[in-house]
């Protein structure tokens, strides 16, 4: 019978940011973005967050961007 192997803390700290143009049709994580993160989430070392943004969306002001990845970073520490 194996021993369990002690699980890893996250090493390091991956934010997943996606700009992307939005379209009714297409679905809200795009499929590209949704393939990185199911691959990283994988990793035993990574701590990853995502974060989706439809640059042509209501709330697209440069600002607001820019709080939500600080935000997203921030929650990181």
């Amino acid at each position: 019978m194996e021993t369990p192997q002690p699980t890893l803390p996250p090493q390091r700290f991956v934010l997943l940011v996606d700009f992307y143009w939005t379209r009714d049709k297409d679905p809200r994580v795009p499929l590209g973005h949704a393939s990185l993160l199911a691959a990283l989430s994988t990793q035993p070392t990574l701590d990853v967050r995502s974060l989706v943004i439809a640059v042509n969306g209501p709330h697209s002001k440069a600002a607001a961007i820019v709080r939500r990845i600080l935000g997203g970073l921030q929650d990181a520490a």
